[in-house]
């Protein structure tokens, strides 16, 4: 059996795991930095979660961070968007950020104007710099859409990989705008585990850590006109969570 270590284990699950062994938008530089209550995971680990290494994140030498994605990303629907998730984790974090959220794009989805998917649109952005850490989140758009995603997202970190040698790469998976995509999307999150896994990188998944559920949809997610998107509330619940995974996974 392949080896298993998503679904983020908590940062008490990886001390207890040494004891057994030994024993698009661009954002600027933020000046505030903000505190933000621990999220208490529910996360519980397959048997063979602690198989392989775990891969961390050492935020200790994060000053900042690139947020690539889709719409979410992109802070749609937060008033203003600069209160989307990835502003707000930047802002939770204390780091400069550079933003980037292609709308209606993914790794195989080339949007609504076919221009092109994640990394056909990122070889025509010129980051202004080169960051620490890199978030890479999507996408539920790629749902029933035709192609590879595993070929398309191994393809695309690796070329991040190969843009930016010295930066930590975190994926994040697509998290549900509503009940029905809870199980829709288990299939692209699985798929991204394993490119995760393939290139030895952390992923968190908002599915599998149900950070969504019948009982906070109506509260964080607009319905929109059939294309539903976290409210500014939302958006804060998604960077809270966020940077609690980051330090969860952190390794100072």
């Amino acid at each position: 059996m392949k080896p298993r270590w998503d679904r983020w284990p908590t940062a008490a699950a990886v001390i207890a795991l040494a004891a057994a062994v030994v024993l698009v938008v661009i954002g600027v530089a933020v000046a505030a930095t903000r505190t933000t209550d621990e999220y208490a995971s529910t996360y519980t680990p397959s048997p063979d979660a602690t198989a392989a290494p775990i891969p961390t994140v050492d935020l200790a030498r994060v000053k900042s961070v690139l947020f690539i994605g889709d719409s979410w990303t992109y802070g749609t629907n937060a008033q203003p968007v600069t209160r989307g998730f990835a502003y707000r984790a930047a802002e939770l974090l204390g780091v400069n950020y550079e933003v980037y959220g292609f709308g209606s794009v993914g790794y195989i989805n080339t949007g609504a104007d076919r221009a092109g998917a994640f990394a056909e649109r990122w070889a025509k952005v010129a980051p202004k710099t080169v960051p620490d850490l890199i978030v890479l989140e999507g996408s539920q758009n790629d749902l029933d859409f035709r192609g590879n995603i595993s070929d398309a997202a191994n393809s695309f970190i690796s070329t991040l990989k190969g843009q930016f040698p010295q930066s930590q790469i975190v994926m994040m998976g697509p998290a549900p705008a509503s009940e029905g995509l809870i199980s829709a999307l288990a299939p692209i999150d699985s798929t991204l585990y394993d490119v995760a896994y393939a290139q030895r990188v952390p992923y968190i998944s908002p599915l599998t850590l149900s950070w969504f559920d019948a009982s906070n949809l109506a509260q964080f997610i607009d319905p929109g006109n059939g294309s539903p998107y976290p409210n500014t509330e939302g958006h804060n619940f998604i960077a809270e969570h966020l940077v609690a995974e980051l330090r969860a996974l952190s390794t100072s």
